[in-house]
C-alpha cells in the first residue's frame, strides 16, 4: 500500500516541508512550512519556535493539526533534526501523534556526535536539563542514513518509497527554506 502511494503519490495526499529561519538576537526564529502534492504547492504554514528551546515538537504537530491540510499530510520533511540552534524535533512524537511517515535530509554528513557536545556545552553553561533532547537523538540510532542527491537521508519509509518522493521533498525544502529566510532577512540567500 505505501509503495502504491509513494510511486503515484495518490491524489489528495500531501508532502509538508518544514525549514527554520535564521538565529538573530531574539528568542525566537520563524517555522516555514511548505505543502504541496507532487509539483504544485497547495499551502505555506507558519509558526515561531524558541531559539535553542524545546518546543519545535509541539509547534510542529500544533501548526499541522491546525491547518486544512491535516488529514492530507502523510509526509513530512526536515532539514535536519535540530532547528533554531539545539531546539531538537522529537520525530516519533511528529510521526505517533500525526500518523504520518517522516523524511530528514542534509548536505553535510550527519555527525549525532558534535550535537550531543553541542547540547552538553549548552546545558553547562545555560544550566537547562537536555537529557530528552540527548534521548531523541539516541533514536537516531535506529535508522540508516543514505547519501543521495548530494544529501544524506533519515527516513521511515522504506528506501525504495522515499526515493520516490525525494525530488518533491528536496523542492519543497527548497522553497520553504527561501521562504523562512525572506521574510526573516528581507532577502533569501544561500541554500538547504
Amino acid at each position: 500500500m505505501l509503495l502504491k502511494w509513494c510511486s503515484t503519490l495518490k491524489q489528495g495526499s500531501r508532502i509538508i516541508s518544514i525549514a527554520g529561519g535564521p538565529i538573530r538576537s531574539g528568542k525566537f526564529a520563524l517555522l516555514v512550512g511548505i505543502v504541496g502534492e507532487k509539483n504544485t504547492i497547495e499551502g505555506v504554514l507558519s509558526s515561531k519556535i524558541r531559539v535553542n528551546g524545546s518546543d519545535s515538537t509541539h509547534k510542529i504537530i500544533k501548526m499541522i493539526s491546525a491547518s486544512r491540510f491535516k488529514d492530507e499530510i502523510k509526509i513530512i520533511s526536515l532539514n535536519g533534526i535540530a532547528m533554531a540552534g539545539l531546539n531538537v524535533v522529537d520525530l516519533v512524537k511528529v510521526k505517533e501523534e500525526l500518523h504520518i511517515h517522516f523524511l530528514v535530509m542534509t548536505r553535510k554528513r550527519p555527525r549525532p556526535n558534535e550535537i550531543a557536545n553541542a547540547l552538553k556545552a549548552f546545558s553547562s553553561k545555560s544550566g537547562d536539563d537536555v537529557k530528552p533532547k540527548m534521548d531523541r537523538i539516541t533514536e537516531f540510532g535506529e535508522y540508516e542514513f543514505y547519501g543521495d542527491k548530494n544529501i544524506y537521508v533519515l527516513s521511515d519509509l522504506p528506501k525504495q518509497s522515499y526515493k520516490q518522493v525525494l525530488d518533491f521533498c528536496i523542492e519543497f525544502q527548497r522553497i520553504a527554506h527561501l521562504v523562512a529566510r525572506g521574510i526573516s532577512e528581507g532577502e533569501s540567500k544561500g541554500k538547504i
